[in-house]
């Protein structure tokens, strides 16, 4: 049976079924919602699943992560969007939406935020070890969405060392809409991000390389970086 909107989700930590008190399994199941008067139905939304009545509930914060993706597919971008969005609104030194300076420290960003998030709603990229560290081979594809809707922009930007890289933005078109989508996103997630966000922000590409190989160094994986293209130099990748 799919929830809608107005479902009370679930807080208590007894599992049990309130209907029958048969006990109660994790599972997935379609989640029907309203957002902003237009009906969207995500599929396979995490739950609480009646082995009885076959009843299904929802913790708060997996219907908040639900309804997040569900105005980030009004904007034409995918549940799996999501991570990179939120880090583009997250807030430095006070200020929302600061630009994340160049790729390898937006990669880098969005590793450290799936190891801070633990929730089975919140996606997770599929990251590889690569040469500069763990690396989402998608972050183009997602950046290429934004971009087409309006999203976000990217400026180049040059260094004392004559190399340059890309600062990624929201737009103001999207720090409008993406603001909505924060606003929606549980109170842990919001702190993971702006915790990832302040601390890497400030690095160049080559302190966020160093600093995952010393945190992480099961995700450097030199062998790679032939095989997919991926090089580092200086400050940041075009």
């Amino acid at each position: 049976m799919a929830d809608r909107d107005s479902v009370v989700a679930m807080t208590r930590l007894e599992r049990e079924c309130p209907t029958c008190r048969w006990p109660l399994i994790k599972g997935y199941a379609p989640l029907e919602l309203v957002i902003d008067n237009t009906p969207v139905i995500l599929e396979n939304v995490p739950g609480w699943i009646c082995r009885s009545c076959g009843e299904v509930y929802r913790d708060t914060d997996d219907v908040l992560t639900a309804k997040a993706i569900a105005r980030l597919d009004l904007m034409g971008l995918y549940s799996n969007d999501l991570p990179a969005v939120v880090l583009l609104f997250a807030p430095t030194r006070g200020k929302v939406a600061t630009p994340i300076p160049g790729k390898t420290v937006f990669q880098k960003e969005l590793w450290y935020l799936s190891q801070e998030v633990v929730s089975r709603s919140f996606p997770k990229a599929n990251f590889m070890p690569m040469q500069g560290g763990p690396w989402d081979p998608n972050l183009d594809n997602r950046l290429e969405r934004m971009r087409k809707g309006s999203l976000v922009t990217d400026i180049r930007h040059s260094t004392p060392s004559d190399t340059s890289f890309s600062a990624y933005s929201l737009t103001a078109k999207g720090k409008e809409k993406v603001e909505t989508i924060w606003n929606t996103l549980p109170q842990n997630i919001k702190e993971a991000a702006t915790s990832v966000k302040s601390r890497l922000n400030g690095l160049t590409a080559k302190q966020a390389v160093d600093l995952v190989h010393k945190e992480f160094p099961k995700m450097w994986d030199k062998s790679r970086l032939e095989r997919w293209g991926v090089t580092l130099s200086g400050q940041e990748n075009p």
